[in-house]
């Protein structure tokens, strides 16, 4: 029953979320759909509470490094998805790159995910989760600025969309790869 009514209380906020912008928050899909997920999150934490084999057991989130582990994670994945999903637009509709060019420039992200996992999370064994954890995430909202901040760099200056690329990116991927080995353990 956890597992139902996570499912549906995520998808019926989500697809509320995805109404309301169109039909107005007084519309009843709107409403009833964003009101009927919350209600469901609501009844899965109590589900999950007295369940005898929880998806995640509730009393992990008393435990102050787990939770802040989690809220980190999220946190990070949030403003990751979000500037991944926003960077190609910006780049399309405000400097002036092809669909093609937007990619190419986004493409360096994936290769340098793919060769640095493998050395973040072996690090991570090594030095342990505290510096990683708390210097990572200021690069990568540091990262984040830089890209948000237009004055900074225009189509022909590259370099300070480079710093800030590679910044907000790479820091964020290296830290929640940290963060996965963290909570794992």
């Amino acid at each position: 029953p956890g597992t139902l009514l996570a499912t549906f209380g995520l998808g019926a906020l989500v697809y509320g979320l995805i109404e309301a912008p169109t039909a107005g928050w007084g519309d009843p899909r709107a409403f009833g759909s964003v009101s009927a997920g919350v209600a469901a999150l609501a009844a899965f934490l109590l589900v999950e509470r007295r369940s005898s084999a929880p998806m995640v057991p509730p009393r992990l989130f008393r435990i102050r490094t787990f939770t802040a582990a989690n809220l980190l994670t999220f946190f990070l994945y949030a403003a990751l998805s979000a500037a991944l999903f926003y960077l190609p637009f910006e780049l399309i509709q405000s400097r002036g790159y092809s669909p093609s060019a937007a990619g190419a420039a986004i493409f360096p992200l994936i290769v340098l995910v793919s060769v640095l996992s493998r050395p973040a999370g072996m690090l991570a064994d090594r030095i342990g989760p505290r510096v990683p954890l708390t210097v990572g995430p200021l690069v990568a909202a540091g990262g984040y600025d830089l890209l948000k901040n237009r004055a900074l760099f225009s189509r022909d200056d590259l370099g300070m969309f480079a710093v800030g690329f590679v910044a907000a990116f790479i820091s964020a991927f290296v830290v929640i790869r940290w963060l996965i080995r963290y909570i794992s353990t």
